[in-house]
């Protein structure tokens, strides 16, 4: 259901203006969804560190920013004009990576009254040198022509949704068709429209960009991601954005398309620094800081309950976008500039499934702020390891705990490198082997053999029945690893074949073989015998939930240490986990007021 949204219309009737055609005429969206995939910040200087990694990272980001009419901006970068985005969209094709731009444009623009988000979405002038800005950056994404990822300015959206008070987008003015900018003629003066502009701009330059818009945790006047308030609804809070952000063109646009896919953040710096490097910022009322073990506020358990709800509100593919890079694992992380605790990491690569079935298609980890945790040897302090000694983090959850040795000059110890890679190194399960069904009056027994798992714990099955052996019917995944399974809901005198697919952490494999032909009632309805077959077991629908359950199972141990639960994760990846918006001017944001 939540891929399905991607899909858009694929004719287009003549008579439509320019940019409803442009907009029927687009394709299903490529990102990649078959599984969680992973992605990272990657300037280009950064470039050699990706190429060199081994690990097939599926995105990379960049920030294209400086303001619009400051001589300054994304575009004078390099020559010709524009050209910057070029090379990272040509750099991105020879890796293999879909490219994202998070286009961070309208706060460092200038305007009448200095920066500032709301102002210089009303003044006329400087929206027009944004339009402009944006037509110039899509010309050249479709130039390129193929998946690239816009991310549109990520802190704009929850301040507007904060000034709207719970009205939609259409009750906010911003400078639209006043602009005079061409493309914009006759669309509302209002954020409402001005969402709308921007996708009819895509459908007119670039129908093969992937448009972003952006939900904010704290968007809402609750954050979810650093409220330690347990009353806290996280269904209510992403109700909330989601009514806001549906306003804002997700729902509909009269002009054009509609947005593909819904970004979220995390935060911009990592946990550990809010301890020592804001010198108040973590207290009773908030932390940076999420439980591993989903009991205290804020979890992770709490955040994908809002991801998913945001998901299942929007009709969106959701991407969670700069998670902090830092770690508890290994040595470096001694909680010195550059080297950060954080367990977002540890926690997200050890539970990429419940990630994916929250809604999520990617999660791309990347700092916002200087002196925070990187990939890369961003200090220049080379391979470090504080002396062999563990840092202690108690607000992190941590007692001694990273006890790791390094042999990389990675700011993160090579966190990053190694367990993405290893994410990547396993393999969906083989096919089934061995299906065979037996009828009864409303239902047949499917029966298989176990395939390999290649590396990632089989946790459940789907089976598709075939309506006379050849057409093919629903399938219904059975969230269980038992290899013997009552398949409900059939015609009674119609006949069967079934095939069955394993599914892992990784993803679903490929279909078995059909199996013997039954049909329904030929066999007297008999029951199993409770010790060697267990009675028919009501399916698990095969979409996933809406929502996570309530509490998440408990993370995995060390990789050092025998796991604490018998929860296997999909990785060799210890578990660990915040989170405020992001601030992209030197200081830091909450609750919509910036402190430099």
């Amino acid at each position: 259901m939540l891929l399905a949204v991607l899909l858009l219309f694929t004719s287009a009737p003549a008579n439509l203006p320019l940019a409803a055609r442009a907009a029927a005429a687009r394709t299903p969206s490529p990102l990649p969804h078959d599984r969680l995939h992973f992605g990272l910040s990657n300037e280009p200087g950064d470039f050699g560190w990706l190429q060199a990694s081994g690990v097939p990272f599926r995105y990379r980001y960049t920030y294209l920013s400086g303001g619009v009419n400051t001589n300054q901006g994304w575009e004078t970068w390099n020559t010709p004009t524009g050209q910057y985005a070029s090379y990272y969209l040509n750099d991105s094709q020879s890796f293999g990576a879909v490219p994202v731009f998070s286009y961070y444009e309208i706060c460092q623009s200038n305007g009448p009254n200095g920066p500032g988000d709301p102002k210089n979405l009303n003044n006329t002038s400087t929206m027009a040198a944004f339009y402009a800005n944006f037509k110039l950056l899509l010309q050249t994404a479709g130039a390129y022509g193929k998946a690239v990822v816009v991310h549109v300015e990520p802190d704009l959206w929850g301040y507007l949704e904060q000034r709207a008070g719970g009205q939609d987008a259409s009750t906010l003015t911003a400078s639209v068709a006043s602009s005079g900018f061409a493309e914009a003629a006759g669309i509302p003066n209002t954020a409402q429209g001005f969402a709308w502009t921007l996708l009819k701009l895509r459908d007119m330059y670039a129908p093969n960009a992937i448009l972003a818009l952006h939900a904010s945790a704290w968007g809402s006047g609750i954050d979810i991601a650093s409220s330690t308030d347990p009353t806290v609804n996280p269904a209510s809070v992403a109700d909330a954005t989601a009514a806001f952000l549906n306003s804002a063109g997700i729902t509909s646009n009269p002009y054009g398309s509609t947005w593909d896919v819904v970004f979220n953040d995390l935060d911009d710096h990592d946990a550990g620094w809010w301890e020592t490097g804001c010198g108040g910022c973590i207290n009773a009322g908030h932390t940076h800081w999420w439980d591993p073990t989903n009991t205290a506020f804020p979890n992770f358990s709490r955040y994908l309950a809002w991801v998913a709800e945001l998901a299942a509100k929007t009709s969106r593919p959701q991407v969670a976008w700069q998670v902090p890079v830092g770690n508890q694992y290994f040595l470096t992380m001694n909680n010195t500039c550059g080297h950060y605790q954080d367990n977002v990491a540890q926690y997200f690569l050890g539970h990429p499934a419940d990630l994916f079935s929250a809604g999520l298609i990617a999660v791309l980890f990347g700092s916002g702020n200087g002196c925070q945790t990187t990939n890369t040897d961003l200090r220049a302090d080379g391979v470090t390891n504080n002396g062999g000694a563990p840092t202690t983090d108690a607000l992190g959850y941590c007692t001694a705990c990273n006890t790791h040795t390094s042999i990389y000059a990675d700011d993160d110890g090579g966190f990053l490198r190694i367990f993405v890679g290893q994410y990547y190194a396993l393999a969906k399960p083989a096919a089934p082997a061995g299906v065979s069904a037996v009828p009864f009056s409303s239902y047949a027994r499917v029966s298989w053999t176990a395939p390999a798992d290649n590396g990632s714990p089989i946790t459940a099955y789907r089976v598709t029945p075939y309506l006379g052996g050849t057409s093919a019917g629903t399938p219904v995944t059975y969230a269980s690893a038992e290899t013997n399974e009552a398949f409900t809901g059939l015609a009674f005198g119609s006949a069967y074949r079934f095939s069955v697919a394993a599914i892992n952490g990784v993803g679903i494999g490929p279909e078995s073989a059909l199996s013997n032909l039954v049909s329904i009632g030929s066999r007297l309805p008999v029951l199993p015998a409770p010790t060697s077959s267990p009675p028919p077991r009501p399916p698990v629908a095969h979409n996933p939930p809406a929502s996570p359950s309530p509490r998440a199972a408990a993370p995995r141990a060390l990789a050092s240490q025998p796991p604490t639960t018998p929860r296997r994760a999909v990785a060799t990846v210890p578990t660990a986990g915040h989170r405020g918006p992001a601030d992209r001017l030197g200081g830091w944001r909450r609750g919509g007021l910036l402190y430099l």
